[in-house]
C-alpha cells in the first residue's frame, strides 16, 4: 500500500494514499490519489476500499474509470 504523510501550513500532519490505475487510451500513466486523512490507518483503509472499487470496474469508452466519475469519494 502506498500511504504517505505531509504537513499542513499549520504544522499538522495529514496522510494520503496513491496508486496506479490502468493506462488511458493514450497509454499515459494514471494515478488515484486522495488526501486529508488524519491517520495512516485511515488512509490505508480508504486505499483498500478504493482498490476494491477500482478492481471491480471497467474502463469507460473514453478511457476513464467509470466508477471515478460516478462516485468521487469512497466511504
Amino acid at each position: 500500500m502506498a500511504v504517505y504523510e505531509y504537513q499542513l501550513a499549520s504544522g499538522k500532519t495529514r496522510w494520503f494514499y496513491k496508486f496506479d490505475l490502468p493506462a488511458g487510451p493514450d497509454n499515459k500513466r494514471r494515478t488515484k490519489k486522495e488526501r486529508g486523512y488524519l491517520t495512516d490507518k485511515a488512509a490505508a483503509e480508504a486505499e483498500r476500499k478504493a482498490r476494491e472499487v477500482y478492481g471491480q470496474t471497467d474502463l469507460a469508452a473514453d478511457g476513464s474509470v467509470k466508477q471515478e466519475r460516478d462516485c468521487p469519494r469512497f466511504g
